[in-house]
């Protein structure tokens, strides 16, 4: 039985009822088909054409004929709003029509027939026409799973967005809360405590790899003054000339870190005492080179102390060592300043 497409799959036609169904005529089921199903109204059809047309125009419910009469009138007309959607267990002979030029050759044919097997049969059938029934996927049902799918999944899709772009958010702002905590917000070089763990660094790798490493400790000569009698903002301004400076005319790989005031520390990795002592006079003649914007006339040096990481020193003993030097350097300023 063929009917529009929009109609379900019939798997038994006592489900119907109150139905018109047209039945080719040459069949010859219309009595049977009444006395079996009662409920259903059974029309004659004299054509095939007939039967499309009036199941198109929605006159029928559906319509019976021999199912490759229905599939070779879909697939030669190209129909795609009608589909077979049930067959009935009955069974026609098929005969094969031949032009009448073709006559003698008619006996031969239906030996030959004769000699074939069922399968065989078939299978020539099966060749000569395909037989297309009624698509049993329902498309509104799959709807129903696929846009809620769907839907759930762009919720993912977005909610995964935006979880990404807060944690990028959240990476970024900790990458400047941790540069904010790093860095001494009026030199911009390293704080106090992340110079102290670079040098805790440093002597770690000696302990591991025996390396060398030495520090520069040294703070500005006559800070003091310069604070009390210019000001505050001068002193700011000297003190980031000076470490501005300084990071500049040391190596990428070398650290600078405001200790505290006016006291800095530079550690120096693979460097021992004596290529620190060279770093320390081309840093003093570069510091001497600063000119204040703010006052011209206003000279600037240091006083420096370098030591060399030894065997059992801790960071508190490196210092202590730096300190004392620097202390000797501070002096030796101060004497030649009264002299």
């Amino acid at each position: 039985m063929a009917t529009k497409d929009n109609k379900n799959l019939i798997t038994n036609l006592e489900y119907l009822s109150n139905v018109t169904v047209g039945i080719l005529n040459r069949l010859d089921l219309m009595q049977e088909l009444q006395l079996k199903y009662p409920k259903i109204n059974f029309i004659e059809l004299n054509s095939l054409d007939n039967a499309f047309n009036k199941l198109k125009k929605n006159e029928i419910y559906g319509f019976i004929d021999d199912i490759y009469s229905i599939s070779h009138k879909i697939n030669y007309e190209n129909i795609k709003d009608i589909k077979i959607t049930q067959t009935l267990e009955y069974y026609l002979n098929i005969f094969l029509e031949s032009e009448s030029i073709n006559k003698p050759f008619i006996n031969l044919l239906n030996i030959a027939i004769d000699k074939l097997t069922n399968e065989e049969k078939n299978n020539i059938l099966n060749a000569y026409q395909q037989i297309l029934y009624h698509d049993k996927t329902n498309i509104v049902e799959i709807l129903k799973y696929i846009v809620p799918l769907f839907f759930l999944l762009g919720i993912f899709m977005f909610l995964n967005y935006k979880l990404n772009s807060e944690i990028k958010k959240r990476k970024e702002i900790e990458k400047e809360l941790l540069k904010l905590a790093n860095k001494d917000s009026l030199t911009d070089i390293y704080t106090r405590r992340k110079i102290e763990e670079i040098c805790e660094h440093e002597i770690d790798r000696n302990y591991r790899y025996n390396t060398v490493f030495s520090i520069i400790f040294f703070d500005l000569n006559d800070f003091k003054p310069i604070n009390d009698k210019l000001g505050h903002h001068i002193g700011d301004e000297v003190l980031v000339n000076v470490a501005q400076t300084i990071k500049k005319n040391i190596r990428n790989s070398d650290s600078l870190g405001r200790w505290g005031g006016d006291e800095f520390l530079i550690i120096l990795p693979e460097t021992n005492v004596e290529q620190a002592k060279k770093i320390v006079i081309h840093l003093e003649k570069r510091v001497s080179d600063i000119v204040i914007d703010s006052n011209k006339n206003l000279k600037i040096s240091c006083s420096f102390g370098v030591a060399q990481y030894e065997k059992n020193d801790t960071f508190d003993s490196l210092m202590e060592k730096a300190d004392k030097l620097m202390y000797i350097s501070k002096t030796i300023y101060k004497d030649k300043k009264k002299g």
